[in-house]
């Protein structure tokens, strides 16, 4: 990866921002790697597509963004390498709404969630409630920012923003904006549910499968069901980047690594669905 200077493979980390907690997978952009990618999916609830500020969009990123609509994952788009000569955000947007779509709504960093403009516009031709309220004297800040995050989870809306995360430039507004509009909902009280998305071995040879808990509780020396059998998890980790961190248990919404599955491969659902593997889809 170094050699090359790409991503290879999928990795991830964690980190908190104000008092969310997010789960972060780094997937490969190159195209002889997209199975990388394809495997993440099942563990993202939103993607952050990264675009080059100075370049139009690319036939792959176009092909990834097929990928994200299939999936149904809501999408961010981060306009990245605003310090290069030659970066132009209208001209972005431009081949963002030629090649991918045109339900691309641009936030400024400095004021996101003013609607009195453009974005008040984008949110009154989509949403009759927020059309009212604009023609009936402007839109309310909070229901304006509920609105546009149901319709990202729709897929009706895909939100931009532009910065340099060489100079770090635009990051700490993004990731405003990123607590702001994500929504998740998982039931950490529910039966247990889990789902493979990556295998790996660690130093040492150890098989790790790579979870996204979906449902309930799980802790060390649990049971739980693969392929209609019984299978002890021996250890939890989570996962920042090359470090392993034993954990005491994971609960839904949570992305681990576990130890002592031998049967599970990606794909496989672990637990109260046991036995079912989500499609793998190709572009």
């Amino acid at each position: 990866e170094k050699q090359r200077g790409i991503t290879i493979f999928a990795d991830q980390a964690f980190f908190t921002w104000g008092e969310t907690c997010f789960y972060l997978l780094d997937t490969p952009g190159h195209a002889d790697f997209g199975a990388e990618t394809e495997r993440a999916l099942e563990a993202m609830d939103y993607a952050v597509v990264l675009l080059d500020a100075s370049a139009a969009v690319s036939a792959r990123t176009a092909a990834l963004f097929r990928l994200l609509r299939q999936w149904e994952k809501p999408v961010f788009f981060f306009i990245n390498k605003m310090d290069l000569e030659g970066a132009d955000i209208q001209r972005t947007l431009e081949s963002v709404c030629g090649r991918l779509t045109e339900d691309v709504v641009f936030l400024d960093g400095q004021n996101p969630f003013s609607f009195d403009g453009a974005v008040g516009e984008f949110l009154a031709e989509r949403d009759e409630e927020m059309m009212e309220q604009y023609l009936g004297g402007g839109i309310d800040p909070d229901q304006g920012k509920e609105a546009l995050a149901r319709l990202m989870k729709k897929g009706q809306a895909f939100a931009a923003m532009a910065g340099s995360a060489l100079r770090d430039e635009g990051i700490p507004e993004f990731l405003h904006v990123l607590v702001e509009l994500t929504r998740s909902e998982y039931d950490p009280q529910g039966p247990f549910q889990a789902a493979a998305y990556k295998v790996r071995r660690d130093g040492s040879g150890k098989r790790l499968v790579y979870l996204k808990v979906l449902s309930g509780v799980l802790k060390p020396r649990d049971t739980v069901r693969v392929h209609e059998e019984e299978e002890k998890v021996n250890e939890l980790f989570q996962v920042m980047g090359s470090r392993l961190i034993p954990c005491r248990h994971a609960q839904a919404g949570d992305l681990i690594a576990v130890s002592g599955l031998k049967k599970a491969g990606c794909g496989t659902i672990l637990g109260e669905d046991f036995g079912k593997k989500r499609p793998i889809r190709s572009v």
